[in-house]
């Protein structure tokens, strides 16, 4: 197929300039540490920066090195030892050559080791700390020195990147591309996907030295995963629906594979960091085991459940793959694209525009804010987001009434499921919905009135649900959060300095007006500019159109939740211990109004389409929402690699 070859090629060449541009390997100790390197521990960090303690014995098999040309290596480290230890000394050897046998000062000195040419590919850095020590408190390591980097470069311009490399990369883009063709995508729209493709997994092996390791074997893996799941969803719809899908629905099912490959990505990446993944992975295997209970602590001594409706959900796939963090991710990550997929078959249904539809599907995937609470493995938030985002879809395309109780009993289980997942989703999405009813009961007509009603019922069963399956259970945390917030401790003012940091002393002396110039910026991080003022554009296309349906009622609820939730957040007095919550309540509103962002965004970019708009508006609209989105697609695009820049 010709866009597989495309797809193939466009990989093959951005990574062969890639690694021309970028040869080197470059470890700054500020990120996890590929595989191929053993005997290192996690990135630490002092007043001088992060750093990472060796174990007595270290390995660095970095396999695919091109040994036609020698490499130059170096080495910063410091030996860290209290008064009276002896000092350590580091010895270095290449492919089994000793090299260096250097003492270790307590302050950075650079040594530079000499890999010479050589017949074979790859190379074998040994290095070993002589005497390591125990530092003899509850921190049981082995300890050697202290790297602060460690990096290799070629001594010519002109070097070959590993050949598994390539050919992994290749075969990755061939198969998505393939994919893309089977889907029935037009020979362009598939070829400019496919090179897509190739130059976003180039990016992501050319961050952290991923083009080293197994990390590029994981690419054709992940393309196949994605890509073949996308194909058989398209092809269940056309059997359900007994036509093919339009052109426009099968560019939004490669767009959101697109999305999720290139997320997983970097999802998966060696020097992806960890954050709260592990966490996750921990919670996943509690429940596992049975453990179905867990509280979360607030700085006054207060606890709140944890919900576990993301890791339920993720166990039928736990049971299937080893890699739990690898499942906990994937399963948030699919259920969010997914999530974004679906405003367009709910948007076609509401308006009828199909470009609208698609624009809004596809640039859900490339709001900021997911990519930061994705990054930062917020999941059990994300996935809650998700589930809400599902129900409130359901609200609004489907005849919700008490006399469909099938219907009824779906949109239950969504709202269900979204209350369970997190406990910040009660309180946002209750509060969504909410509004939505009144809306309905308020403005709508005999449907609307009894899809309301509808909503009330099953949003009440789901919160009696999710009462008696899980949150009745903590009763005690419940008795004791009461008895501190009307009976507090006295402040301890040293304590409270001694937790909070700089920043968050400012933040929570803040005037209004700063707090509202916060909130601004705030906003402009997790939505981006062009989306806003694609957002912009888009309401004011709603505004002339008068049109007062369904989907314009869920986004004017999603509007006042964000601005009274907003507005909570700015005008209330904020302690210096609380600023960081209050930040992270900011962010998950942001996060629950991305649908909202999306929307309204799309129906701008579409503005200029509008049968309503002017002659005289439509080819600046055009070449207007045109810049935008190709603007959006770098935000975006930074987000990603932003993962990687902690």
């Amino acid at each position: 197929m010709l866009a597989a070859v495309v797809g193939a090629l466009a990989a093959a060449l951005s990574l062969v300039a890639a690694y021309i541009i970028h040869p080197g390997l470059i470890f700054e100790m500020d990120r996890p540490l590929p595989s191929f390197i053993q005997g290192m521990y996690g990135a630490e960090r002092d007043a001088q920066g992060t750093f990472t303690w060796t174990s007595g014995h270290v390995i660095a098999d970095i396999p695919g090195l091109d040994r036609q040309v020698g490499w130059s290596c170096t080495i910063r480290f410091r030996g860290s030892r209290a008064a009276g230890e002896p000092v350590p000394v580091l010895d270095v050897q290449v492919d089994g050559t000793s090299v260096a046998h250097i003492p270790a000062t307590p302050d950075y000195q650079d040594l530079g080791v000499i890999v010479p040419p050589s017949t074979t590919s790859g190379v074998s850095i040994v290095m070993d700390i002589v005497p390591p020590f125990t530092p003899g408190t509850a921190d049981k390591r082995i300890l050697g020195v202290q790297f602060d980097r460690f990096l290799c470069r070629p001594s010519s311009s002109i070097v070959r990147p590993p050949s598994n490399t390539v050919s992994e990369a290749t075969l990755a883009a061939a198969i998505f591309s393939a994919g893309l063709a089977l889907l029935g995508l037009s020979l362009s729209s598939a070829m400019f996907a496919a090179a897509a493709i190739g130059l976003g997994q180039t990016l992501m092996m050319a961050v952290g030295s991923g083009m080293y390791g197994t990390y590029p074997g994981k690419l054709p893996w992940l393309a196949f995963g994605v890509i073949a799941p996308a194909f058989v969803v398209a092809r269940v719809i056309e059997r359900w629906r007994r036509e093919p899908l339009s052109s426009t629905a099968r560019f939004v099912v490669a767009c959101c594979a697109a999305a999720l490959f290139l997320k997983l990505a970097g999802l998966y990446h060696p020097a992806k960091p960890i954050i709260d993944a592990m966490f996750n992975q921990h919670r996943l295997d509690d429940v596992l085991a049975g453990r179905w209970l867990f509280t979360q602590p607030l700085p006054n001594g207060v606890e709140m459940p944890y919900a576990i409706g993301l890791y339920i959900f993720s166990a039928p796939w736990a049971w299937l793959f080893s890699d739990h963090m690898a499942v906990v991710r994937t399963v948030t990550a699919v259920m969010d694209v997914l999530a974004g997929a679906l405003l367009y078959p709910v948007i076609l249904k509401a308006w009828g525009d199909r470009r609208a539809a698609a624009l809004a599907a596809v640039l859900f995937q490339f709001v900021p804010a997911p990519f930061v609470t994705l990054g930062n493995a917020n999941l059990p938030n994300m996935f809650g987001q998700a589930m809400a985002l599902i129900a409130i879809l359901a609200a609004v395309v489907w005849r919700l009434e008490l006399r469909r109780p099938l219907a009824l009993l779906g949109f239950t289980i969504f709202v269900a499921w979204a209350f369970c997942s997190h406990i910040s989703t009660i309180t946002v999405f209750t509060a969504t919905l909410g509004v939505l009813v009144i809306l309905y009961l308020w403005r709508g007509d005999a449907d609307r009135r009894r899809a309301g009603i509808a909503i009330v019922v099953g949003t009440t069963a789901a919160l009696a649900f999710a009462w008696f399956a899980y949150y009745q259970h903590f009763i005690d945390v419940y008795k004791a959060a009461y008895a501190l917030m009307f009976h507090p401790p006295a402040p301890d003012p040293t304590a409270a300095a001694a937790t909070a940091t700089a920043t968050e002393i400012v933040k929570g002396n803040m005037t209004t007006v700063e707090r509202v110039w916060d909130l601004a910026k705030q906003a402009v991080t997790s939505f981006s500019w062009p989306l806003l003022i694609l957002s912009a554009l888009g309401g004011w296309s709603l505004w002339r159109r008068h049109v007062r349906g369904r989907l314009e009622s869920a986004l004017l609820a999603w509007a006042i939740v964000w601005i009274v939730a907003s507005a909570s957040t700015v005008f209330a007095p904020v302690g210096a211990d609380y600023v960081r919550y209050s930040a992270e309540f900011l962010g998950r509103i942001n996060l629950a109004t991305v649908p909202l962002i999306a929307i309204l965004a799309a129906r701008g970019a579409a503005s200029g389409w509008e049968p309503e708009t002017s002659a005289a508006l439509r080819r600046p609209l055009q070449t207007l929402a045109a810049l935008l989105s190709v603007w959006t697609l770098f935000v975006a695009m930074n987000a990603w690699v932003g993962w990687f820049n902690r």
